[in-house]
């Protein structure tokens, strides 16, 4: 077979090295063009072509994909920033008329709105925290009492931000000298009166989402869907987590969290790749807090264990039957570490020397 072009949206990061990688020495080849707005020097070299674009939030971003993918004989274009998934399903026809066939579903508005999620999970009475949608300092004091405050801990969530942005964990002794002491200044714990201020700022019509607190361990589903059908799912356990994105997870089957996400999928006829973001409460039952309508940052653990989703996905746009689906290794672990990237007075990154 011929080889395929793939246009792959947010290259900027490290963790999209093994998710390019998850695309290479398959029985399809693809041409893989990388596109970030703040490009990163381990990645370029990856991708056989690495274009600058603006930030997914510029006007026009979305056309110019679309003329990025004209130009280029785009064949698969499949975005992994949040706010792409709905615009790019709104005009997938457009890029079909080109050529191009976007891996977008209409999941996307779960996994741009957290309110709406959480809405869903409660119409589908599936598991889920307790939690009130509020817009003023007026309403604050009163929802945060009804699902737990000062007991417990609650967290707020603006409705449309990614990668902790927008999250704040709410909690009495948030700024006690304990905190002051042991706690770098980057922590997401707030008091009550810190957050009351905040809400002063924010615009009126802004929903802020509240839920309960849960302590426990975070945990991810990672799973792939035809039109409501889960063809195949990996659950994985985040053990260390910077920033959002996981540095060590293992492959562990929860077969509650597992069917949560069956369930969501079917019901709301979800189709490629979608993510499901747990976190265990004080009874061990896991509980939904997020879902990504994409390929997640640690789909390559999946791949490693023997489901190679992203490369799937890919398949599945181009008509290409999927080889049969072998036994998933569960155990199976990632372990990311830091190094360091040298510029020269040129700024053109350079090995140490």
């Amino acid at each position: 077979m011929e080889k395929k072009t793939l246009l792959i949206t947010g290259c900027g990061g490290h963790f999209m090295a093994d998710t390019i990688d998850c695309l290479r020495n398959q029985d399809v080849e693809f041409e893989i063009i990388g596109v970030a707005s703040e490009p990163d020097p381990f990645i370029i070299p990856l991708c056989d072509q690495y274009i600058k674009v603006p930030k997914s939030t510029a006007p026009g971003y979305i056309y110019l994909l679309l003329d990025l993918c004209k130009r280029h004989h785009v064949d698969v274009l499949i975005p992994t920033i949040d706010n792409e998934i709905l615009p790019l399903y709104s005009m997938r026809e457009k890029f079909r008329e080109i050529g191009t066939i976007v891996s977008a579903d209409c999941a996307g508005r779960y996994g741009s709105d957290k309110i709406a999620f959480v809405e869903k999970l409660e119409e589908l009475n599936l598991p889920h925290p307790k939690y009130k949608v509020i817009y003023s300092t007026q309403e604050f004091m009163d929802a945060a009492r009804s699902i737990g405050y000062p007991m417990k801990n609650i967290c707020a969530k603006l409705a449309d931000k990614a990668g902790s942005r927008g999250v704040r964990i709410i909690r009495p002794d948030a700024f006690s000298y304990s905190q002051f002491e042991n706690k770098k200044p980057t922590s997401k714990f707030v008091d009550r009166s810190a957050f009351a201020d905040t809400l002063e700022c924010k615009p009126s019509q802004t929903p802020v989402l509240l839920q309960e607190y849960l302590p426990g361990d975070e945990y991810s589903v990672d799973l792939l869907a035809d039109h409501g059908k889960v063809i195949c799912a990996t659950g994985r356990r985040n053990i260390v987590i910077d920033n959002s994105i996981p540095m060590e997870s293992v492959l562990e089957w929860n077969e509650d969290a597992i069917t949560i996400c069956k369930v969501f999928v079917e019901k709301c006829g979800l189709d490629g790749n979608i993510g499901f973001d747990f976190i265990f409460d004080e009874y061990g039952n896991p509980i939904p807090i997020e879902l990504n309508a994409r390929l997640t940052a640690t789909i390559s653990l999946s791949a490693y264990g023997g489901y190679n989703m992203a490369y799937w996905q890919g398949l599945r746009l181009l008509g290409i039957e999927l080889p049969p689906i072998p036994k998933l290794r569960n155990g199976c672990r990632i372990i990311r570490r830091l190094f360091p990237v040298f510029f020269d007075e040129g700024g053109e990154a350079r090995p140490f020397q």
